[in-house]
């Protein structure tokens, strides 16, 4: 395994770092805790992610709100990266991120991107114009140029710095017009679903092939939203405890899982005994290393191992008939092309042997 060197491991820190704020979205112009301090930026993101600060941050070179523990912004902020076990073990163990010889390219209509910065287009959030304003500056051509990263090794693809991959659905749909954006339907419980062939897990087969069913099933004595339901599950596939922190997150008071909770929990032992059966499977050996023999993240990185296959398969399909394939989205992609699904997803499942449906979102 090849050494990080400090450059590689503060690029690594700086992207999980702004990841994670994104998350929790402390950010410029935030009511709460004020806009953020350059300055104080550049100190916890080094130098490797220097060359992206003056573009994120270039309107944003203020003052902390104070509050009675001195300046807040950036220790708040800072936290919940402190918090992550895993961190300190995947810079150690990880090999190097390089990009990928992939390049990928977005026809622009910058008046669309002048709209959104100069407030005539409306955004949401206000930390929704700070990869707008990045993706503006990298304008060239008439096209925004990206490449993709594995910065886990196997696995999804990130698009380096800030791309189109990272906005918000609206402003996707608004900044990019022409692009038409695919998307797999269900697709990490449909993955995870077919891992094993021959075996049959009736909960988890539910929530893979009659979501909607399912959540009538689980979710019908709750006032848990459809959005809210969809987190609940998404977090149990991956290991959250059914009375932890994460789903506290989700559903605030717990009395409102009360219902839900055996159905939840049929699906939390089918994936726990899924997991186990791959741990023992040798063509998952170093994906088990990766995950530190953590059963969570080794099911996560299993799934997302298929689900770039699967994009895979489709940026094959889009080769062969001459459809471009402009962003790539984890579980689907966007195009200026009409594609005929039906035959996408019958490639996939001869290519790949997944059963995959692909929809056009609108």
């Amino acid at each position: 395994m090849n050494k990080l060197t400090s450059e590689q491991r503060n690029f690594i820190n700086g992207q999980r770092y702004f990841n994670k704020i994104n998350y929790h979205k402390f950010h410029p112009n935030n009511k709460e805790l004020g806009p953020l301090n350059t300055a104080e930026w550049q100190k916890v993101f080094g130098g490797g992610y220097k060359k992206y600060l003056s573009e994120y941050f270039d309107t944003s070179d203020h003052n902390y709100r104070q509050g009675s523990n001195g300046k807040k912004g950036i220790t708040k902020a800072y936290k919940p990266i402190k918090n992550l076990k895993q961190s300190d073990k995947l810079l150690r163990q990880t090999s190097p991120s390089t990009p990928l010889v992939n390049s990928y390219k977005v026809a622009v209509d910058k008046s669309r991107f002048e709209d959104v910065l100069s407030g005539k287009f409306k955004v949401e959030k206000q930390y929704h114009l700070i990869p707008v304003q990045y993706l503006y500056k990298r304008i060239n051509d008439g096209f925004i140029y990206e490449t993709y990263q594995r910065t886990f090794g196997k696995g999804r693809r990130f698009v380096v710095g800030i791309g189109v991959q990272q906005l918000p659905s609206y402003l996707k749909a608004y900044l990019f017009p022409l692009l038409k954006d695919y998307d797999m339907v269900n697709a990490l419980p449909s993955i995870t679903n077919q891992l094993v062939k021959g075996l049959h897990y009736e909960t988890l087969n539910l929530y893979a092939t009659q979501r909607n069913k399912f959540f009538k099933q689980t979710f019908h004595k709750t006032d848990l939203t459809y959005k809210e339901q969809k987190k609940v599950c998404l977090s149990v596939m991956f290991g959250a405890n059914l009375n932890g922190q994460s789903m506290r997150d989700i559903v605030g008071d717990m009395c409102r899982l009360k219902d839900a909770l055996p159905k939840l929990q049929n699906l939390k032992s089918d994936l726990e005994d899924l997991t186990t059966i791959l741990s023992w499977d040798s063509r998952y050996e170093d994906l088990w290393n990766k995950a530190e023999h953590n059963n969570k993240r080794f099911l996560a990185l299993v799934a997302q191992h298929y689900e770039d296959l699967i994009l895979q398969s489709v940026e094959k399909y889009c080769k062969l008939n001459n459809h471009s394939v402009s962003v790539l989205m984890f579980d689907g992609f966007m195009s200026e092309d009409e594609i005929d699904l039906g035959n996408l997803n019958r490639f996939i499942k001869i290519d790949t042997g997944f059963s995959i449906e692909l929809i056009y979102k609108e």
